[in-house]
């Protein structure tokens, strides 16, 4: 009878922990896993948002060059429109 108890004691206590096991320790792996695929999923975001980054830094590189080559036909139209606008002067002044 005294071998009963304690096999039931001890069963109660394997019992019990496997329940806290259950209880405390499954749910936190279950989070972790859940934690992990949310840090990839997050990774994954900020590399598509560095090379969408690094392909704007292009556009905007490019669209500055266009830019400065438009200033300079600009400038050299400026010229051209004051040239012509003296030598129009010279022609009227005569």
């Amino acid at each position: 009878m005294e071998q009963l108890i304690a096999f039931s004691g001890v069963c109660g206590a394997l019992i019990t922990v496997y329940s806290l096991v259950k209880l405390v320790v499954q749910p936190f792996t279950t989070a972790m896993k859940r934690n992990d695929l949310t840090n990839q999923a997050l990774q994954k975001s900020v590399d598509m948002l560095a090379y969408d980054l690094k392909e704007s830094q292009k556009d905007r590189d490019n669209i500055h060059k266009i830019l400065d080559k438009h200033d300079d036909r600009l400038s050299r139209v400026e010229d051209d429109v004051i040239r012509n606008s003296e030598q129009i002067k010279t022609l009227f002044n005569r």
